[in-house]
C-alpha cells in the first residue's frame, strides 16, 4: 500500500513528514518569505519525500533506528554543507545511525530524503548484488555521484511519484517493481560514487565545530564575541566570514537564533498556559525587552510569542 502526505507551512515544526526516516532538531536563521514544503510518498519497507525549504536552518539529524536514510540535493540548489563538506549538485548525502551529523543550508534548500527499512536493503544487496550490504553502503559523509548514476536515481525518484499521482492505487506487482528499481538505483549510485573532498574554507571545520558545540551547550548569556574568537584561536572577521559562508549569517545573529529556537520550543513545551508567562520563559535566554524580543520573534517565525504559546 503506498501513502501520499503533502504539507506546507511557515513553521518548519509543521512538517511532520519530514522526520519520517530521520530525526532532525532545525534552528531557524532566516525569516520564512513562503511556505516551506514537503511532499512524502512511502510504502511499508521504502519512503521518499521532496522538500522546499523557504529559510535558512542550521540541522541536527540523523537516521532513525532500523532505517538507512540518503539525501539528495537538488542540481540547482548551493549553499548547503554537511559535516563540513560541501553537497554540490550530483551529491548525495549517507546519514548515520549513530552519530549526530550537523548541517546547514540556505533559504530555498530543494531536495530529496529516501529512506529505506534496513531488513529490506539488506536483502536487496544480498539477492541483488551478491555480497553484504556494509560494502555497498560507505560511511555517513558525502559522496559525489557520477552524472549516469544521478540522472537514474532521479528518474527512479521521478517514477516514485509518478506511480503516486495516478487515480488508482498501484497494483502488487508495480509497487513491488518500483521499489527494488529506487532501493537499486541507490545502491548502484553508491558503488559508483566518490567521497568528496573538503573545499579550502571548510578545511577550518574543525575550529567551527569547537564554537558550535560550546554555543548550544553554553547559557547564552555567557557567550561573548570574543569568547568566540579565543575559543576559535582566530581573529573577529575570519570567525564573521566563515559563519556567513556556512549559515549565511554573523555568529552574532546565529547565537540569537538559537535562543529564539530554545525559546520557541520551550512555548511549544509548556503544558500549563495559564501559569506559564513569557516573561519568565524569554528570561531564561536573557531576553529583557519584551518589545524588541515580540519584533524578532516575528520577523524569524512570522509570529509573535503569544501565537506559539496559544498552539502548544
Amino acid at each position: 500500500m503506498l501513502e501520499t502526505i503533502n504539507q506546507k507551512s511557515f513553521h518548519i515544526e509543521e512538517l511532520s513528514a519530514l522526520q519520517i526516516g530521520w530525526q532532525i532538531d532545525f534552528t531557524q536563521l532566516s525569516p520564512a518569505q513562503q511556505e516551506s514544503t514537503v511532499s512524502l510518498v512511502q510504502s511499508s519497507v521504502i519512503g521518499a519525500c521532496h522538500f522546499q525549504l523557504s529559510s535558512g536552518f542550521d540541522q541536527r539529524l540523523h537516521a532513525q533506528p532500523g532505517y538507512y536514510s540518503f539525501g539528495l540535493p537538488d542540481p540547482e540548489t548551493t549553499g548547503v554543507t554537511v559535516q563540513g563538506k560541501a553537497a554540490s549538485p550530483g551529491a548525495i548525502i549517507v546519514f548515520s545511525h549513530d552519530d549526530e551529523a550537523y548541517g546547514a543550508s540556505h533559504a530555498g534548500f530543494q531536495g530529496y530524503g529516501i529512506h529505506v527499512r534496513a531488513a529490506y536493503l539488506e536483502s536487496i544487496a544480498e539477492t541483488v548484488f551478491k555480497m553484504p550490504l556494509r560494502l555497498l553502503v560507505p560511511a555517513a559523509s558525502v559522496y559525489a555521484l557520477t552524472e549516469v548514476e544521478f540522472g537514474h536515481l532521479r528518474w527512479e525518484l521521478a517514477k516514485w511519484w509518478q506511480m503516486a499521482a495516478t487515480d488508482d492505487p498501484a497494483s502488487a506487482s508495480l509497487l513491488v517493481h518500483r521499489q527494488e528499481a529506487l532501493a537499486i538505483a541507490v545502491l548502484n549510485g553508491l558503488s559508483h560514487s566518490v567521497k568528496t573532498d573538503e573545499t579550502p574554507y571548510l578545511k577550518s571545520d574543525r575550529a567551527i565545530r569547537v564554537v558550535l558545540d560550546y554555543v548550544n551547550s553554553t547559557p547564552s548569556d555567557e557567550i561573548t564575541a570574543v569568547g568566540l574568537c579565543t575559543l576559535a584561536d582566530c581573529s573577529q572577521r575570519w570567525l564573521e566570514q566563515s559563519f556567513k559562508t556556512r549559515f549565511g549569517v554573523t555568529p552574532k545573529a546565529y547565537v540569537k537564533c538559537l535562543r529564539l529556537a530554545r525559546l520557541r520550543q520551550d512555548l511549544f513545551r509548556a503544558t500549563n498556559r495559564e501559569s506559564v508567562t513569557i516573561i519568565e520563559l524569554a528570561s531564561a535566554y536573557g531576553f529583557w525587552h519584551m518589545g524588541q524580543l515580540a519584533a524578532d520573534y516575528r520577523k524569524v517565525y512570522c509570529e509573535l510569542p503569544s501565537a506559539t504559546l496559544n498552539r502548544s
